[in-house]
């Protein structure tokens, strides 16, 4: 299997790394009243979080039969009517995180940056297999996009573990920082608003969005706690 990146798609997606560099790496001391601004150890954290999750959702596409593209996080209608709506979708994503943590000195960290957008596949389909004959499902379910979303959580979680466990043998900094941020940028990206995959999750399948917030929530309380 091919995963095939839009050039559009590769420019959003290193954007993104770049701000979510900018967010980690940007902290503040509090005791002397300074802050600092660190890229090697954000740069790594942020590429690996950014791209399991990308990656994995790529992969996970075709197994429901959609072709998804990811952008900056886009925000476009303001109310419930028809007519309440932006003409053209502003990057919010691109934005908001960024003055967000400036203004706030690095202390708070927005990583809500990424959604993705998808396409229908529907000549592979399938509903039912009847003998030889193959009936066709052509809508597609709000549960499709749902559960490429959450291949990309559960990606994240297998991140979590994995780096927890690097971070106990090696005491390294780095692993410890994947550790952490991947589990904020999770909950972050878990807020079931506007075009974000915790959105997607949570109206696909609101069983698998409880699930998720839950284990997050609980690796939250274990980092903070230990």
């Amino acid at each position: 299997m091919t995963i095939e990146f839009t050039k559009k798609e590769v420019t959003w997606i290193l954007i993104m790394i770049i701000i979510l560099t900018f967010i980690i790496g940007f902290k503040t001391n509090l005791e002397k009243e300074t802050a600092e601004l660190t890229l090697i150890i954000p740069f790594i954290a942020s590429a690996t979080i950014i791209l399991t999750s990308v990656i994995v959702k790529k992969i996970a596409a075709p197994y429901f039969n959609l072709k998804i593209e990811h952008k900056s996080w886009e925000f476009q209608r303001y109310a419930w009517y028809e007519r309440s709506k932006l003409k053209k979708p502003f990057p919010i994503g691109l934005l908001l995180p960024f003055f967000i943590a400036l203004l706030t000195f690095g202390l708070v960290k927005p990583m809500t940056l990424i959604q993705f957008s998808y396409e229908d596949i529907p000549k592979t389909r399938i509903l039912k297999r009847y003998g030889r004959i193959n009936r066709r499902r052509t809508m597609i379910n709000d549960s499709d996009p749902g559960y490429i979303a959450s291949w990309g959580f559960i990606a994240l979680f297998l991140l979590v573990i994995s780096s927890a466990i690097l971070t106990y043998l090696t005491n390294l900094q780095l692993f410890s920082d994947i550790t952490k941020y991947t589990i904020y940028y999770s909950l972050w990206n878990l807020i079931p608003i506007s075009e974000l995959d915790g959105s997607k999750v949570f109206f696909g399948s609101p069983l698998t969005w409880t699930f998720l917030t839950t284990i997050f929530l609980l690796s939250l309380g274990l980092i903070l706690i230990f």
